[in-house]
């Protein structure tokens, strides 16, 4: 899908709630599904966690608690 920004955030206020849904996941208790099929580089959330450093997850995986990261390259995560 090769739309302008603008036009994907759009496209994703229209369809989001046809296209993904909050259901009960094994792994996490409760995980984001696709309810169709999702076109490659189609926009399907809009996450706006805090970005943080590799350091910074070592330090907190270090203490026990429970944290999840979405992983937006190789050098930056975002705090899920």
């Amino acid at each position: 899908m090769s739309l302008p920004m603008a036009m994907r955030y759009r496209y994703l206020r229209e369809t989001a709630r046809t296209s993904v849904g909050v259901f009960r996941s094994d792994i996490h208790g409760r995980g984001l599904f696709c309810l169709r099929d999702i076109e490659a580089g189609e926009m399907v959330i809009e996450y706006a966690g805090e970005v943080r450093t590799a350091s910074l997850i070592s330090k907190h995986l270090q203490q026990d608690t429970l944290i999840f990261y979405l992983f937006s390259g190789y050098s930056e995560y975002v705090d899920g």
